[in-house]
This record gives C-alpha cells, sequence and structure tokens, in this order.
C-alpha cells in the first residue's frame, strides 16, 4: 500500500492540513501518521491522519461546544 498524499492546504471538515506532525508510538508499536491542522476557529490541533481522513474527527471541538450552547441557550 502506497503513503497517502495531501497537500497544504486540503481540507477536511472544518480543518485544514498544515503539514505532517510529529509521530508518536502507540503502546501496540505502531507509530501513525499525525496531521498538523488549523480549525476554522484558528485553533491548531495535532490530529490522527487516518482519523482526518476517513471524517471521524472534523473539527477541534468548537463546532460541539457551538452546537450544544446553541441549544441551551436557544440561540441561533
Amino acid at each position: 500500500m502506497g503513503t497517502l498524499v495531501i497537500n497544504p492546504g486540503d481540507r477536511f471538515g472544518h480543518f485544514t492540513y498544515i503539514r505532517d506532525g510529529k509521530r508518536k508510538t502507540l503502546p501496540s508499536g505502531q507509530k501513525p501518521r499525525v496531521a498538523r491542522c488549523k480549525c476554522d476557529c484558528g485553533k491548531v490541533k495535532n490530529v490522527l491522519l487516518l482519523h482526518l481522513v476517513r471524517g471521524r474527527i472534523g473539527s477541534c471541538g468548537c463546532k460541539k461546544y457551538r452546537q450544544i450552547r446553541e441549544s441551551v441557550l436557544g440561540l441561533k
């Protein structure tokens, strides 16, 4: 299987890919690719590239909290 090619500026949900981040070793011994991304809200976060590409993560959490706040306060 080949290496997944992602270019700076590619968008995944609310994230914009910046560059690869530093790999960390998991307890299983694997070293998955990490993506350094910037959320639309401005926060920069490292996420597993596999989660990003498969859509398992789409924002830093700001969208989830905004939806909760809007539903509790009745804002739109």
